[in-house]
């Protein structure tokens, strides 16, 4: 994609992730003049809120550290972190927050030196910790609150589906075939599987390796705790230490952040839409506004960073894919 498509591309996102999340608040609130009062309510809050998503990155930077380590390369905290932000901001401004990805790869090989195939593959490991687990729980925990609950549960179905049937597709000879077909010429075929096989590689490589998952598993987990606080606080509900509201606060707001993480995958840019009406069988009008707002703000921060490195990481790729043509011609 050259710069002008994707500039294009994120200008339309941000404008469908506004309308839609937008007219959704506003309807869920019950008119444009309970949106405006939610809002100016909220006040610090949000800020409050902000840090703990962004100690939820921090952890999720350990968390990369740590993969990388398994597979014998080095990622630094910093550059761990920064490829988080700046993969929520083009998540967010993506549909089914495909942009993430390959964002965070893009960092990671252009800070690193890393091999593009090999970052691409260390991205997606990242992303099948923090979406096994969204999808999971939010499978289990909304059939008891089924009807209210379809859309989450549907979608949650969904999305585990395809993942593993993709991973599975991915090793057969049917989606080497489908590759060659697709992409016709004999360089890029090439340069396409030979990242689908860097990937399984790094993925067979993470999954025996108990330790990793172990770490990484319970390092997810800790970054969703803090992201739950994130909307505990955003909530209208007393906070009074061991009191019954707290625990029910904590739940709800557990199983919240497991349906946003879910939602945001559906096909609008930030799951918009879909994530304000998914979770409204669960929160309250005024936390869900809260939390939107929140989540969105946090996504959008990152694109300050971009303006320094996406260039270094635009010409770094485009240099790595050059030459690994070239070297399928070659070979």
């Amino acid at each position: 994609m050259n710069k002008s498509n994707q500039k294009h591309t994120l200008l339309v996102g941000a404008l469908l992730l506004f309308a839609l999340s937008g007219l959704s608040l506003i309807h869920l609130a019950g008119g444009i003049g309970n949106f405006i009062r939610v809002i100016v309510e909220i006040d610090y809050r949000v800020l409050v809120a902000m840090v703990f998503l962004l100690l939820a990155d921090i952890v999720r930077g350990v968390r990369l550290v740590a993969l990388s380590k398994s597979m014998n390369k080095r990622v630094g905290l910093l550059w761990a972190v920064v490829s988080r932000l700046v993969g929520r901001f083009f998540g967010i401004l993506t549909p089914a927050y495909s942009g993430s990805t390959p964002a965070r790869a893009a960092v990671i090989a252009a800070e690193t030196g890393m091999h593009a195939g090999t970052a691409f593959g260390l991205a997606t490991l990242e992303s099948l910790f923090d979406t096994f687990l969204p999808i999971t729980i939010t499978l289990i925990l909304t059939i008891p609150l089924l009807p209210r609950t379809w859309l989450p549960f549907l979608t949650s179905l969904f999305l585990g589906v395809m993942w593993i049937g993709g991973i599975a597709w991915a090793k057969t000879e049917k989606f080497t075939r489908f590759i060659e077909r697709r992409f016709r010429g004999k360089s890029y075929t090439c340069y396409l599987l030979r990242q689908r096989d860097l990937f399984l590689e790094s993925l067979s490589s993470i999954v025996k390796d108990r330790f990793i998952v172990v770490v990484g598993g319970t390092l997810t987990l800790m970054a969703h705790l803090l992201e739950t606080f994130s909307i505990m606080i955003l909530s209208p509900t007393p906070l009074t230490p061991l009191d019954w509201n707290v625990l029910w606060n904590l739940w709800r707001s557990f199983l919240a952040l497991e349906i946003s993480n879910v939602m945001v995958m559906s096909p609008t840019p930030g799951g918009a839409l879909f994530f304000e009406y998914g979770l409204a069988g669960v929160l309250d009008p005024e936390t869900l506004i809260g939390w939107r707002i929140t989540y969105i703000l946090f996504s959008l921060i990152p694109g300050f960073l971009l303006i320094l490195i996406t260039g270094r990481m635009r010409k770094y790729l485009e240099h790595v894919v050059e030459e690994e043509v070239r070297a399928c011609d070659r070979g």
